[in-house]
């Protein structure tokens, strides 16, 4: 009798011991997963700041159709702005109303003035007036400027929604 029980708890314990690392190692892929997906959304609107950046300026304000095709390319994109370094607009392109633009804030602002100091900045989430999370992203330029967007937070949230964690999610 003894000898059944004790064999009996350690199957029990076997089994738990296995569901439970398997849980964990099923939720630590999740969490890689999502951190992967959001890191390539981040990075992709990244590059495409820097080559907006790398780019004559001649050219984009001649053809401003190429700030246009960038946020078409991008659906998270919903304003990209190329500034001088003084904080004038040299060129922009916007799906909604600018944000970016507004000549009374952007030369306080924190993008401009950390990306103008030649670092990449990253905001944290804000919010339209509509309660729409974004974030602004600016890269310097080679030419001491600055090229900032901001990004609807959408394209996250439907990633981190489909992470579930625990057995009720």
């Amino acid at each position: 009798g003894a000898t059944v029980l004790v064999l009996v708890l350690g199957v029990v314990f076997f089994v738990y011991r296995t569901e439970s690392s398997s849980w964990r190692k099923r939720q630590k892929e999740a969490v890689e997963s999502g951190a992967h997906t959001i890191d390539l959304f981040l990075r992709d609107n990244y590059e495409t700041l820097v080559a907006i950046g790398r780019m004559d300026i001649n050219l984009l304000t001649l053809f401003p159709q190429i700030m246009e095709e960038n946020l078409r390319r991008s659906p998270a994109l919903t304003e990209i702005v190329r500034l001088d370094g003084e904080g004038q607009v040299l060129t922009s392109a916007t799906h909604d109303r600018s944000v970016l633009t507004d000549p009374y804030t952007r030369q306080q602002a924190r993008w401009f003035r950390v990306a103008k100091d030649g670092q990449q900045y990253l905001g944290s989430v804000q919010f339209t007036a509509e309660n729409d999370p974004y974030i602004i992203m600016a890269v310097p330029t080679t030419n001491q400027g600055v090229v900032a967007a901001r990004l609807e937070m959408e394209v996250l949230q439907e990633v981190v929604n489909k992470i579930r964690f625990g057995s009720t999610g």
